[in-house]
């Protein structure tokens, strides 16, 4: 007993990460870049290009927060 109570009081606690972490990170770091656009004077038509998809980046963001957060979750405590 003492032996199964000494593994458990050396073990780390598991983390749960996001099924679609990576997804979530790439929209993120194209919102920052469309962000960054946004506040430039100056734009190529390859800005422009970025700056015409930032409704899809934000509803596919949106779509993957709803399916990341738990049935006990309310708007309040939803962190991602």
């Amino acid at each position: 007993m003492t032996k199964r109570l000494k593994s458990t009081d050396d073990a780390q606690p598991v983390i749960w990460g996001g099924r679609n972490q990576k997804e979530l990170e790439n929209i993120v770091k194209k919102l920052e870049e469309i962000e960054v656009i946004e506040l430039s004077k100056q734009r190529s038509s390859r800005m422009l290009k970025k700056l015409k998809h930032k409704a899809k980046f934000e509803a596919r963001l949106l779509e993957i927060q709803q399916s990341e957060r738990g049935w006990f979750e309310d708007d309040d405590g939803l962190e991602l």
